[in-house]
């Protein structure tokens, strides 16, 4: 198969494995590499016509395909990202720091005490039952005062830690949205894919609602919308699709199982049976026992059907739609998903300009975000 590439205008050019004398061919140890997946840098897309373009990563940033306000959003996206992991490591450091401190002040306590405890003097007052002396005071005070200090150490510590997860959690959810969603969905746009910027009306706001609100209310109808959609998608077929798929499968396997008569009635010759056939979709059996299953069925093929039907019938829970019916609400629930994730990214844009930030969904749709649509 003939291989292609992008330009770095990322126009497809064609390459081809023999040398054309002037640089362009990729050589035959390269264009086998790319066959058999071992170029990286090389990724294969093939074309209606059965020509394989190939993407050749040469260092030029995806990002240049997008109309300038996608561009410039995808890099202050990368720039959040940047700086929120600059902000995680740091904290490491001051945790471990504050982790440190915290266990000399537990340690200074258990040797303070153990010294309290060793001192004859102090130990024999006690078990007198005497008041204890000035120093026995205030060694106990020094002993009370390095428990507070590692209080507030244990306070500092635990404060640091929520903060550390915070900030990574932010650096986690950027990078999620960009390594795995943004970045990858451009990477794998096909060449000669025309990327125009989205023009729809702004979502309004409900009569009371705050922007985050309407954040909130759109993402719970996305999950409802969402959930519909996975229940369409695992409804059954009805009970007449599934008998004429029933009827299509026993009618083939009776066709395999048929037996020939033509050398008998030819020749005089025995009939002859299929006594081994290669199984179609039951690869879990023996060529032999598929045999003796298709001539069974060939044998019995409107008992069979039938018997099928009645048992469809009796199990079926009348829930089962169409083809036609399930591909249209589809459409309409993933029309109504595409509507809410641009409603989404909007309201996140609006906040944004008031000076809130709204960590976007790492799953978030690709398009939506960067304010584009293929067209």
């Amino acid at each position: 198969m003939p291989y292609g590439s992008y330009r770095e205008d990322h126009t497809p050019r064609r390459v081809s494995a023999r040398g054309d004398g002037n640089g362009g061919g990729i050589g035959w140890d390269r264009a086998i590499a790319i066959a058999n997946g071992e170029a990286s840098n090389f990724k294969p897309y093939a074309t209606a016509d059965g020509f394989m373009w190939a993407f050749v990563d040469d260092g030029t940033d995806p990002a240049d395909r997008l109309p300038k306000p996608a561009r410039a959003k995808l890099l202050r996206l990368r720039d959040e990202r940047t700086a929120a992991h600059d902000l995680v490591q740091p904290m490491f450091d001051r945790i471990n720091d504050s982790h440190i401190d915290k266990l000399k002040a537990f340690h200074e306590i258990q040797k303070l005490e153990s010294e309290y405890n060793r001192n004859i003097h102090f130990a024999s007052d006690e078990r007198a039952g005497r008041e204890p002396t000035s120093s026995a005071k205030a060694f106990l005070a020094r002993i009370d005062e390095t428990k507070r200090k590692h209080a507030r150490l244990t306070e500092i510590h635990n404060r640091l830690v929520e903060q550390q997860s915070e900030k990574s959690g932010r650096s986690r959810a950027l990078a999620g949205l960009l390594d795995s969603n943004l970045e990858r969905w451009l990477k794998a746009l096909p060449p000669g894919s025309k990327i125009i910027p989205y023009q729809g009306a702004a979502p309004k706001l409900r009569k009371g609602e705050t922007t985050v609100e309407a954040i909130e209310r759109v993402r719970q109808e996305r999950a409802v919308a969402l959930a519909d959609l996975n229940d369409l998608r695992a409804r059954p077929i009805t009970v007449a699709a599934a008998k004429a798929k029933a009827k299509e499968q026993i009618e083939r396997l009776a066709a395999d199982g048929r037996p020939s008569v033509l050398s008998l009635l030819d020749h005089g010759e025995q009939v002859r049976f299929a006594l081994s056939l290669e199984p179609r979709s039951q690869s879990n059996i023996s060529r032999d026992l598929f045999a003796a299953l298709a001539f069974t069925t060939w044998v019995n093929r409107d008992a069979l059907i039938a018997a099928i039907n009645k048992e469809i019938d009796a199990v079926a829970d009348g829930t089962g739609i169409s083809d036609n019916d399930r591909a249209s609400a589809e459409a309409e629930l993933t029309a109504r998903l595409h509507g809410l994730e641009r409603d989404e990214e909007a309201l996140i844009d609006q906040a944004e300009l008031s000076g809130t930030r709204i960590d976007r969904r790492t799953d978030a749709d690709a398009q939506a975000v960067l304010g584009i649509q293929i067209s």
